[in-house]
């Protein structure tokens, strides 16, 4: 993990950057991997985020483990952290 952004979401000041960057990891509804279509989906956070479904992946990041089963939704862990389009044309990139 990146110390330096560990701490810059660590401090109070910033912990809309932290709400941003995790609401773009999340999706509305409940989909199964098998479901999802080649294409672009709508983020909570706002942005957009591309789909490929051979094999799946989010912005590129693969998918190693889908479809696991939580009390509020269906978790698709993937490869790397995604790159969050930020304010003003700047991009938060986060390498975990």
């Amino acid at each position: 993990a990146n110390p330096d952004l560990l701490e810059y979401y660590r401090d109070p000041m910033n912990h809309r950057d932290l709400e941003e960057f995790l609401l773009y990891h999340i999706l509305p509804g409940l989909t199964l991997s098998s479901d999802f279509e080649d294409g672009t989906v709508q983020t909570l956070q706002g942005g957009s985020v591309e789909v490929e479904t051979n094999p799946l992946s989010f912005n590129g990041a693969g998918v190693v483990d889908e479809d696991i089963m939580a009390c509020n939704g269906i978790i698709n862990v993937i490869e790397r952290a995604l790159i969050v389009p930020g304010k003003n044309g700047f991009i938060y990139h986060v390498q975990i």
